[in-house]
């Protein structure tokens, strides 16, 4: 599965499988060396399924997580702008329900650029080669309205 305009699509559970969304994870978190990663999805039913699998690729590499919740695709490139952090959308926007999708926002809340992309689909095909955490160097993955979250903490972000 390949980047494309608008982040990774296909058919939720067969083109777009909880194992591939596990090694984007870990892919995007290792590219940006993040140790913040703020996820959010759309109300799809696959969305939880896909979101966990991010979420525990991203903490395999060290990352703390918050989960977001179902927030539309701005509320997270806001987020990732505001604390520089990676911001993670799990949405598939108009298209059909079977479908689904992940946009990533670098640290900064942009789109990633060609160059990233390309990092992160290497990444993705180098997986198992990618250093592992352990012990207290393994990430967190919480509610991001969860006691210590940031996340909500600026009034004008409201989801």
């Amino acid at each position: 599965m390949r980047f494309g305009t608008d982040g990774v699509r296909g058919v939720a559970n067969s083109e777009l499988t909880p194992e591939f969304a596990l090694a984007l994870g870990r892919a995007v978190t290792h590219a940006f060396d993040a140790t913040r990663v703020v996820i959010g999805r759309d109300t799809r039913r696959s969305g939880t399924l896909i979101e966990s699998a991010i979420a525990a690729g991203a903490a395999a590499q060290g990352a703390g997580v918050e989960l977001a919740g179902v927030v539309p695709s701005p509320a997270v490139a806001l987020i990732a702008q505001r604390d520089d952090v990676l911001g993670i959308v799990v949405s598939a926007s108009h298209n059909v329900f079977s479908d689904n999708g992940i946009k990533v926002f670098a640290p900064g809340g942009l789109k990633l650029s060609d160059d990233d992309q390309a990092r992160s689909e290497s990444l993705i095909e180098r997986g198992a080669e990618l250093e592992r955490p352990e012990g207290a160097a393994v990430g967190e993955v919480r509610p991001a309205r969860s006691s210590g979250s940031t996340l909500y903490a600026d009034a004008s972000v409201s989801v």
